[in-house]
Parts: C-alpha cells; sequence; structure tokens
C-alpha cells in the first residue's frame, strides 16, 4: 500500500507538472496531448492545439478543433467544447466558408443560452466579434467585443484571457474609426499581457497599435511596433501573425510612398495566405497590391487587383467591403459605377446602419463629387461638409495627443514595475530562505512517508507470517487427529475385541467377568474421550456449521438412546464463520455437561435446544422439564462450577435457571471473533 501511495504522489506531480508546462508552444502541446487520458484537460489541450494550428494549417487546426469537440460530447464538457465550436465558426470565416462560419456561430450561441455560464458566453461573444468585423458589421462588431469583455471579467478567466478580449475591442474600435477608444483598449490589453509575460499576446498588441498610428499618419512609429511584433511572432514561429505583420509593414511603405519595399513585404505574406485558403487576408493584399500599382502608375495590374479583391470579397457575407472596393476602384482608375447616386445613398445608409465610418467617408466623398459635377452645388457642399466633420472628428490633433500620452502612461508603468521588480530582488534571500524551510519540511514529509511505507511493509510481512504459522498449525492438526484416529483408536479397538474374547471365557468367575467389563467400560470411555480430541484438533471442522452439526449428534446419541425426546433448532446466517480450538473444545464441553446433567438428573421426558446466531454473537439456549431444584440450596458441583470456567475462558456469558418442579433454563452467549 506505501508503494502505491508513493506511485500515486510522483503520478500527481507529473500530471501537475505537464499541466504546468503547457504552454502556446505547439512542440509541447502535441507532447502532452500524447500523455493526457480523455478528459476536461485533454478537451482544453486539443482546442488549444487546433487554436495553434489555426496559425499555420487550417486542415490541422479543424482536425484538432472537431476531436475536441468529439471526446466533450462524449463526457458532457461544456467550458472547452463550446470554446471549440467558436474557434472552428472564426476558423471557417477565415476560409470564407460563411454558411459553415454561421452554423457553428449558431451552435455556439445554443449551447451557450443552454450552460448559461459566463465563460461559455465570452467564448461565444469573441467569435462573434471577429466574424462581424471581418465582414464589415461594425457595429455588432462593437457591441460583440464589450459583452465578451464584459463576461471574461464576470468569468474570472485569468488576465490573458481579460486581455485578449481588450484587445479585440480596441481592433473593433479600430476598424470604426474610434481611435481614441482603440488605443485605451491596447494599452489596457498591452499591459495585462505584459504582466502575465505573454508574448503573443505582446505582438498582437504592437501589431494593432502600429495600424492604429499608420491611420492616424505617424508612420515611423507604426513601423517600429510592426517589427517589434514580427520579431515576437517569428520567436514563437506564429506564421499567420508573421503574414499579418509584414502586411502592416507593406502598408506603411505604401504609405510612405515606397511601393517597392511595399511589395517585397507583400508577397512574402500572399504566398501564405493562399496556401491556407485566408479568404478575408487575401482580399486585403489584394487591395493593398491595387493601391500599390496604381501608386507606381501601373493601371493594368491595379484595375487586375482591384477585380481580383472584389471578386473574393463578393464570395463573402461583407457588402460593405465589395462597394468600398468598387467605388475606390471607380474613383482611381475611373471605370463604370461613378455616377450611379441612388447606388451611392443605399451604400451611404448601409454603412451608417453598419458603423463602418471609413467606407462612409469615402461614400460621402464620392456623393460630394458626382453632385459637383452635375451642378448640384448646394447637396454637394453638404456632402462635403459632412465628410470634412467626420474626419476632423476622427483624425483631430487631440487623438494623437490623447495617443501620446497613453503611450507615455504605458511607459511610466513599464518603469515603476521595472522599480517594483528591483525591490523584489532585496527580497530573494528570504524567498530562498523560506524554499530551504520548504525543502526541510518536505524532507522530513519524506522521511515520515518512508517510516509510513516501511512500517506499513512491516505489518504486512507479519500478516503473511502469521497467515503462514496459521497454516502450519493447521497441518500440525492435521496431523495430530490423523495419529490419534489412526494409531491410538486402533489400538482402543484391538482392546475392546480383546475384552469381548475374554468375557466370553471367564466361564462363570464372576471376579474376572466384573474385571473384564471394567476393562471394557474404560476402553469405551477413552475411545469417547479421543473421538471428541480428534473432533476439536481436526480443522476441517472449525466452522460454525460442522460444531452445530456435532452438537445435534451428540445430543442424539445421549438423549435419544435414553427414551427422551428432544427438540433442535437453529437460526443460523453464516454456517462459514469459524471457532477458534478453544471455544469448539469448551463449547463442547459445556454443551455435553448440560445434555448429560438433563438426562441424569432431571427425569425429564423432553428436551428443547435453540442456536442462533446474530451479527458477532453465538446463543445456545437448553430447556428440560424435568424436576429442577432450588438454586439457592443446592451446592454446586465441579460440573456446574467447570461451566462456568469454561464459559469465562472463552469471554461468554452463562446463566442458569432452575425451580423446583419447573426445570432447569441454561443460557450460554458467546462473542464470534
Amino acid at each position: 500500500m506505501g508503494r502505491r501511495l508513493l506511485l500515486y504522489i510522483v503520478f500527481l506531480l507529473i500530471c501537475r507538472n505537464l499541466t504546468a508546462q503547457v504552454s502556446n508552444n505547439l512542440d509541447s502541446l502535441l507532447t502532452a496531448e500524447k500523455t493526457l487520458p480523455p478528459g476536461p484537460e485533454k478537451i482544453k489541450l486539443l482546442r488549444d492545439i487546433g487554436f495553434n494550428y489555426s496559425r499555420k494549417d487550417s486542415e490541422k487546426a479543424l482536425d484538432y478543433l472537431k476531436q475536441a469537440i468529439t471526446m466533450g460530447e462524449q463526457i458532457n464538457e461544456n467550458k472547452y467544447t463550446i470554446s471549440s465550436y467558436s474557434q472552428i465558426a472564426m476558423l471557417y470565416n477565415n476560409l470564407g466558408d460563411i454558411s459553415r462560419a454561421d452554423s457553428y456561430l449558431d451552435e455556439t450561441l445554443k449551447r451557450a443560452k443552454k450552460v448559461n455560464e459566463d465563460a461559455t458566453w465570452a467564448s461565444y461573444y469573441q467569435a462573434a466579434t471577429l466574424i462581424y468585423k471581418k465582414r464589415k458589421k461594425l457595429k455588432e462588431a462593437v457591441l460583440y467585443a464589450q459583452k465578451a469583455l464584459e463576461y471574461s471579467r464576470k468569468a474570472g478567466t485569468g488576465k490573458a484571457n481579460i486581455a485578449g478580449a481588450h484587445l479585440n475591442l480596441a481592433n473593433a474600435y479600430t476598424d470604426s474609426q474610434q481611435f481614441e477608444l482603440a488605443v485605451r483598449s491596447y494599452y489596457n490589453a498591452l499591459s495585462l499581457f505584459d504582466e502575465v509575460k505573454n508574448e503573443s499576446g505582446q505582438a498582437y498588441c504592437y501589431n494593432s497599435l502600429a495600424n492604429v498610428q499608420r491611420e492616424l499618419g505617424l508612420y515611423r512609429e507604426s513601423l517600429e511596433n510592426t517589427r517589434k511584433s514580427l520579431a515576437l511572432k517569428e520567436k514563437n514561429k506564429d506564421e499567420k501573425g508573421v503574414a499579418a505583420s509584414r502586411q502592416v509593414i507593406a502598408q506603411n511603405y505604401y504609405d510612405l510612398k515606397q511601393p517597392e519595399k511595399a511589395l517585397a513585404y507583400l508577397d512574402k505574406s500572399t504566398a501564405f495566405f493562399r496556401e491556407q485558403g485566408l479568404f478575408f487576408d487575401m482580399v486585403n493584399n489584394y487591395h493593398l497590391k491595387a493601391r500599390i500599382y496604381h501608386q507606381m502608375k501601373d493601371t493594368l495590374n491595379a484595375a487586375k487587383y482591384y477585380d481580383l479583391a472584389i471578386a473574393e470579397a463578393g464570395k463573402l457575407d461583407a457588402p460593405a467591403l465589395v462597394s468600398t472596393l468598387e467605388k475606390e476602384k471607380a474613383r482611381k482608375i475611373q471605370s463604370f459605377g461613378f455616377s450611379d447616386k441612388n447606388k451611392n445613398l443605399h451604400d451611404l445608409a448601409l454603412a451608417k446602419q453598419s458603423g463602418d465610418t471609413m467606407t462612409i467617408m469615402n461614400t460621402l466623398s464620392f456623393l460630394a463629387t458626382l453632385d459637383y459635377r452635375e451642378g448640384r452645388y448646394k447637396s454637394a457642399y453638404d456632402y462635403r461638409e459632412e465628410y470634412l466633420a467626420l474626419h476632423e472628428k476622427i483624425y483631430s490633433p487631440d487623438i494623437l495627443k490623447q495617443l501620446k500620452q497613453l503611450e507615455s502612461q504605458y511607459e511610466l508603468r513599464k518603469k515603476e514595475n521595472d522599480i517594483r521588480l528591483l525591490e523584489k530582488d532585496k527580497l530573494l534571500d528570504a524567498a530562498r530562505l523560506h524554499q530551504h524551510k520548504i525543502a526541510l519540511y518536505a524532507s522530513v514529509a519524506l522521511i515520515l512517508l518512508t517510516v509510513l511505507s516501511g512500517y506499513l511493509l512491516f505489518k504486512r510481512i507479519r500478516t503473511l507470517q502469521a497467515d503462514k504459522r496459521k497454516q502450519e498449525l493447521e497441518t500440525m492438526r492435521n496431523t495430530i487427529a490423523s495419529d490419534l484416529h489412526d494409531d491410538i483408536g486402533s489400538t482402543l479397538s484391538s482392546i475392546q475385541i480383546i475384552s469381548k474374547m475374554a468375557m466370553m471365557q471367564c466361564n462363570g468367575n464372576v471376579q474376572l467377568r466384573q474385571s473384564v467389563d471394567r476393562i471394557a467400560e474404560l476402553s469405551d470411555k477413552v475411545s469417547d474421550g479421543i473421538r471428541e480430541i480428534v473432533w476439536s484438533v481436526n480443522p476441517a471442522y472449525d466452522k460454525l456449521g460442522a460444531i452445530i452439526t456435532q452438537w445435534r449428534k451428540l445430543a442424539a446419541d445421549l438423549l435419544g438412546t435414553n427414551g427422551i425426546l428432544f427438540q433442535f433448532t437453529e437460526e443460523i446466517k453464516d454456517p462459514e464463520a469459524g471457532l477458534t480450538p478453544e471455544q469448539r473444545k469448551d463449547l463442547l464441553m459445556i454443551f455435553k455437561e448440560a445434555i448429560n446433567n438433563a438426562r441424569k438428573y432431571s427425569g425429564t421426558g423432553r428436551v428443547d435446544i435453540h442456536v442462533k446466531q446474530s451479527e458477532q454473537l453465538l446463543s445456545i439456549q437448553i430447556k428440560d422439564h424435568g424436576c429442577g431444584f432450588d438454586q439457592e440450596k443446592i451446592t454446586p458441583g465441579n460440573g456446574l462450577r467447570n461451566m462456568k470456567y469454561r464459559a469465562e475462558a472463552i469471554n461468554g456469558h452463562l446463566e442458569i435457571y432452575s425451580r423446583t418442579g419447573k426445570g432447569t433454563f441454561l443460557s450460554l452467549e458467546v462473542p464470534l471473533s
């Protein structure tokens, strides 16, 4: 048992270490997946492997996420199963499979409603945020991102998850051109990722901040943050993240009017997006290529990539994105559809409904230009004023000032954290001392565990030795019983035969006949005694059922042969219950003495015998219907005294009740070991 306890403790420590060591490193996750048994932890592990593969291999990502769902449904696990549904919904959305994405998102919602836990609602809203943001349904994206953050905080899922919710909210704010709110959320996310030293989260914060800075014209700062992000993603082998960072660098070089550098970075990301079938990313890639070729005055390639971007966007549930691309192509390439005012008004209404600020601005610019060309100067002026007001709101100098202030506050917090780290160094000695104490306590615990194991092992050896001695004793008892029966029994039989032959030859010699009768009587008595000894020694008769059978036989021999009727009843629950040799012998002698007393002295014609077994107690009751005796006047003889001594020797309780003319009642209770 001690050995099993040690192995169990070691197993728990190994499992704990495995769980603690599981990180975002895909190799570690795959290694741990082979060792963990089915259960919630394995479902979480499969989900995390799927998430990691979504950065590099969509097919494998789907495979692991579906494995997580299958195992979760088998054991009725909710938290990580629902999270896996949401991950698949986002993955199908990125792959452009809108119907499957909506199907898995609907399933996530249905299960979240059924379970109704904060963590599951956080999973649903997180997925909905990313899906609607991709489709340029920005009002919904912002609303769902706020809900995801709210439920992540309620669920207490850890700082890394809350930081991720801040990051998704910030991205939704960025796409809807709410830059001040976006930057606040980015720095909230970055601070939390810094606290938990989550490099993947830090990388995405830097990348997203770079997007905001690029939108605000801070191209150098944007490039610096993007390169920070790229270095962390390359370190963690995040292939999709690397491609996304290269795309942001390409956008910066486009804005800096360095199209050759922009194309060089963009071509590196294009191959990955195409290989993985990430259609939304491909649309953005084609769109940027079209703008770069337009900047290079390569109209043919510009038109080609606008058409590719529009064609791919048309396969997705993103009408606002298609409209933006068509308008931009019309403005830059001067192609069809520019003068369709009704279509532009319809697009403006859709953009305002979805909260797509960038599309609103583009459409207002189109309408202003269109009305001006057609002589509708008043409406052109109104559209232009609305455009400028929105532009001023988004790109006001206050935004840049706020951005700098937030950046300064973040840097100040980082410095304060560094100071706290230095102060913590002063506590290292105390921490080391504490560790020494823990090591000492652990050593003491190990010693105690070793002592306990030794004690348990010692007890086990003692038990085995006792069992061995018991077996040896039973073998010896069998041998004694066999020897008594075979040797002494055969000798007594010879004496009985010889005495009978001698009696036949007495020829009227009275004295000789009396002597031979005495010899026969004594040999019969010794023979009976030997039989009793053989019976009491033989281990085959250790069971309660065998003992009661012997009592029944003894009662028949002593009472039945003397013409006394007897009734022998029994209530035995476990005939296999064992008695010690001492109990067998003393119980037999008490029973025999009681039956003999009834036969010899009571003058009864009937004896009632009842034996009952209840729990751990054996009860024997013997009642005759004879003359009885006055217990106060009679002096107990050796028989009664011996019965009491034998009862006490086996921890029994013996009571004898008798009244003159009312018979005698004997009750004996003996505990069974």
